[in-house]
């Protein structure tokens, strides 16, 4: 079943009496409310379509985080260590941290571009799962405070990514990914 939505509307007075029949309803055409139109010159925008964008539009949103926490990584270097150091993360801190960068770069790309994104979802969940049990332990926090308060948000912040990288590794990309690119045009 495919739903459809309007984008122009034929104002001819040749469809005012014309009734569009949906499933159990019936439209009046001249009234604008035109569910689905057989024989006429409206153009629609189908549901597979929306999903092609809406796919576009999530792995653009998803990813958009794991890229700009690779750039604060490499742009605060400094302080990022300092922050491992607090964290307890003393052993090898440049392998850690340009590796972190990496997983984080291709992972995001990946998801992105839709190329291969159950692996660049799981490289992504490789640096991203250990980060939030070892960053945001709310659970050692006083209960009631500001700081277990925000803790424990950015815990579930994080926990919901995670949902969200398990959902793009049992999914496949939409229309618009990097294979289909290169499957359609002449290289």
């Amino acid at each position: 079943m495919a739903f459809y939505l309007p984008l122009t509307i034929p104002t001819s007075s040749a469809l005012s009496h014309q009734v569009c029949t949906c499933g159990d309803r019936q439209k009046n055409q001249a009234s604008g409310w035109i569910v689905h139109g057989v024989n006429s010159q409206i153009t629609f925008l189908t549901f597979a379509l929306m999903k092609d964008i809406t796919d576009l539009l999530g792995r653009i949103l998803l990813s958009f985080i794991f890229f700009f926490e690779a750039y604060d990584y490499f742009a605060y270097e400094r302080l990022n260590k300092e922050a491992m150091i607090i964290y307890g993360l003393t052993w090898n801190q440049d392998f850690l941290l340009y590796g972190a960068i990496l997983l984080l770069l291709l992972g995001a790309l990946m998801v992105l571009l839709g190329y291969r994104m159950r692996l660049g979802a799981f490289l992504l969940m490789i640096y991203w799962v250990p980060l939030t049990f070892i960053v945001h332990d709310f659970w050692a926090e006083e209960p009631g405070t500001a700081v277990f308060r925000l803790q424990s948000l950015l815990f579930m912040k994080n926990i919901a990514i995670t949902g969200g990288l398990l959902i793009v590794a049992t999914h496949t990309s939409g229309k618009y990914r990097l294979r289909r690119l290169f499957a359609t045009t002449n290289v």
